[in-house]
């Protein structure tokens, strides 16, 4: 049995897309037509067999918040189900899942350090940074300055610039940051990924395409 899905132009496809996989018998094929998809929330999935959800490369955008990261949402969250099979995806989120800076002054004595950010991102409206890591030319982590908290100080002083205000323990990484370094910053740290298994057995993932996901592709916790 096969379950088309149209592109109907909704604003949120979630209800629609949960309810009909709520009624899968086991043996459909659910299809999606080509199109974006906007998905709001995750998607819940649970006590479903032998099921192939074939999202016909069509594009899928969950909600990624940059300022509530406790609201970061991804595509499905399965439980329970086997003999799954999911393909033909392409993945992208609503808003930026990291924005990249310029280290551009630095003051070890007062533990604070000023980024500017590149062209086209912004951090004006009191977004959340998680995560910020150092790199070098070739765009690999070189871990020069790296903080992890989920409380990170800063104020935006204008004109794409961020003040950041670390502890203690960071002050030799201030000072030893170049001017000029080039900082990426994580909004989400949180456990979140745009597919989650829970409890399942035999699934199979074909064909994904990911621009950004809430944090991780996917967390796996069932067999096969």
């Amino acid at each position: 049995m096969e379950k088309l899905i149209q592109n109907k132009n909704l604003a949120d496809y979630s209800d629609l897309i949960e309810n009909t996989l709520k009624t899968c018998e086991a043996g459909t094929k659910i299809v999606f037509e080509p199109g974006e998809y906007y998905i709001g929330r995750y998607i819940h999935v649970e006590n479903i067999d032998n099921v192939v959800i074939d999202g016909g490369n069509a594009l899928f955008i969950t909600h990624y918040d940059t300022i509530n990261v406790e609201n970061v949402q991804g595509l499905f969250i399965f439980k329970n189900c086997s003999n799954i099979t999911v393909k033909n995806f392409e993945l992208d989120t609503d808003n930026d899942i990291n924005v990249t800076a310029a280290v551009t002054k630095k003051d070890p004595d007062n533990l604070t350090y000023e980024m500017k950010l590149l062209d086209g991102f912004t951090m004006d409206k009191g977004e959340h940074m998680a995560v910020v890591e150092s790199f070098d030319e070739n765009l690999v982590p070189d871990y020069v300055l790296t903080h992890y908290s989920p409380d990170t100080e800063y104020e935006y002083i204008g004109d794409g610039t961020l003040r950041v205000k670390l502890t203690e323990n960071h002050r030799s990484e201030i000072a030893n940051v170049k001017i000029g370094q080039q900082m990426a910053i994580r909004h989400c740290d949180l456990n979140r990924a745009a597919m989650d298994f829970n409890t399942c057995t035999n699934v199979i993932l074909e064909n994904f395409r990911v621009y950004a996901a809430s944090n991780l592709f996917v967390i796996n916790c069932c067999e096969n």
